[in-house]
């Protein structure tokens, strides 16, 4: 029998690097008492400060899903809840890059003999998250999934796993810059493009440009030796230039020729992503003056009403509205309305101002989930703060920190558990609209979290994403060495 060379013994260890990290606690005590474990918990090779991170982040969701104030209000606590929507995902978006490049490299380039079963395990954990957030959108929660757009972005993400920290550092700058703008003007120019394809990658509420900006700057942060303060010290301190610039560059006034186009385009929310529509304000029915008005919608639904005018001239104005057998026929309708716009129209469907105003609101809105150029900055540099403070405070705050961080070393299992939960409480396509939802969905998740993560180590779907990326990677291929194979 051959005897089995130290590469053969990396490639392994590089494929099931993932495996090996994710538990919470440190290997040699992993068969430890309660105690014990809990006194490892955290420490390395894992970095206690991302997983404190990722626990904000998921935190950060569930605030955006279950406490949903508009706007922030430094002087009203009730409404800094609102500083989770958007933030959170890019924070996500940012940490899976550093997750990326701690599973597939650490400080240390892959061969080209190893990338092979690199990228197909990369592959294989990531098209079981889109599997998985396939699964969630079927409940029909008002919650937009990340999952699916996330395992896309994974997959998307392999072809740089060799790139060094300098070009991934410069490919992020290029698609947070020109990405939003390059979306937002093809969206205009092509009559806004909804095919699912577009939807899940471009136009959704999690533009691809956006995340990818930060998967990139993820993957070369994850470079950096993470467990050190002046890592942590600078990752604080660029974060806040970012964010003055991001966030300041909203500030900029738009020109006139524009304006009217902007005040249209509900302050940006509709840049690129169509999910980010303002939640309807409940008023008592009695202060609401629908006299004259004509009104459809179901019981314990929405009800859209609109003036005389304004309701279709098939419809009766004495009648709820028409059977399908009693609509007219097709051939009544203008044959332009089946043939669409075309090329010869097109020059006087969309003006010059119009293209405009969407390049502009594409480097300049700041607003949640926009995509803009200025949101990805940012709330990129407020990722960054989030990230450099967790850092420097995961040790000094161990204790404090280790229901978070539990819950950051399986963000897979609490998500789905908080979306599962949400569905469970609300129903199908339900409205969850409780005071305790909230405290009592927290108070689980880190609970749960924390009892997993001692008792067991890696959550449950981790090690489901696990075994899928082993089985897409298989065994690596034995290395040549001279005229002889290992094996």
């Amino acid at each position: 029998m051959l005897q089995v060379t130290h590469e053969i013994d990396y490639k392994i260890q590089l494929v099931t690097t993932i495996e090996q990290s994710e538990d919470p606690v440190a290997p040699a005590h992993s068969q430890a008492s309660f105690r014990t474990r809990l006194q490892n918990f955290g420490r390395p090779p894992r970095v206690m400060g991302l997983d404190l991170a990722r626990g904000l982040a998921i935190l950060g969701m569930v605030v955006a899903h279950l406490d949903m104030p508009e706007e922030v209000d430094l002087f009203a606590p009730g409404t800094w809840g609102a500083l989770a929507n958007g933030r959170s995902s890019l924070l996500f978006a940012l940490l899976a890059g550093i997750s990326i490049s701690l599973m597939t490299r650490g400080r240390s380039r892959p061969s080209a003999a190893e990338l092979p079963h690199i990228r197909l395990a990369m592959l294989g954990r990531g098209a079981f998250i889109f599997a998985i957030g396939l699964v969630l959108e079927l409940l029909n929660t008002p919650i937009a999934v990340i999952l699916t757009i996330y395992g896309v972005l994974y997959v998307a993400a392999i072809p740089f796993l060799r790139w060094s920290a300098g070009k991934l550092l410069v490919l992020s700058v290029i698609c947070a810059v020109l990405g939003p703008a390059t979306l937002a003007v093809l969206k205009t120019v092509l009559l806004e493009p909804s095919a699912p394809g577009v939807m899940l990658t471009f136009f959704g509420i999690y533009s691809a440009a956006a995340w990818l900006a930060l998967i990139f700057a993820g993957m070369a942060i994850g470079q950096f030796r993470l467990a050190s303060a002046a890592t942590a010290g600078k990752l604080l301190a660029a974060g806040m230039v970012l964010a003055f610039i991001g966030y300041g560059a909203a500030l900029i006034p738009a020109p006139g020729s524009v304006t009217p186009f902007l005040e249209e385009s509900f302050d940006g929310e509709e840049l690129i992503g169509d999910s980010s529509m303002p939640m309807p304000e409940y008023v008592p029915a009695e202060k609401l003056d629908l006299g004259g008005m004509y009104c459809e919608g179901e019981p314990g639904s929405y009800v859209s009403c609109v003036p005389p005018e304004e309701v279709p001239e098939r419809q009766s104005m004495d009648e709820p509205g028409l059977s399908s057998d009693q609509w007219p026929d097709s051939s009544s309708y203008d044959a332009s309305y089946f043939s669409g716009i075309g090329w010869a129209e097109l020059a006087q469907t969309i003006s010059p101002e119009e293209i405009g105003a969407s390049a502009w609101l594409a480097f300049f809105s700041a607003e949640p989930h926009s995509g803009a150029t200025a949101e990805i900055i940012g709330s990129g540099g407020f990722a960054l703060i989030v990230l450099g403070l967790c850092l420097l405070v995961a040790a000094p705050l161990r204790w404090i920190a280790l229901p978070v961080a539990a819950m950051g070393s399986m963000p897979l299992t609490a998500y789905c558990a908080h979306l599962v939960s949400y569905f469970i409480a609300a129903g199908p396509g339900g409205m969850l609209m409780s005071d305790t939802a909230l405290p009592l969905t927290v108070m689980a998740l880190l609970i749960g979290s924390t009892l997993w993560a001692i008792f067991l180590g890696r959550g449950p779907l981790e090690r489901l994403a696990g075994l899928s990326a082993r089985a897409m990677a298989g065994a690596p291929n034995p290395v040549q060495t001279g005229n002889r194979t290992t094996e």
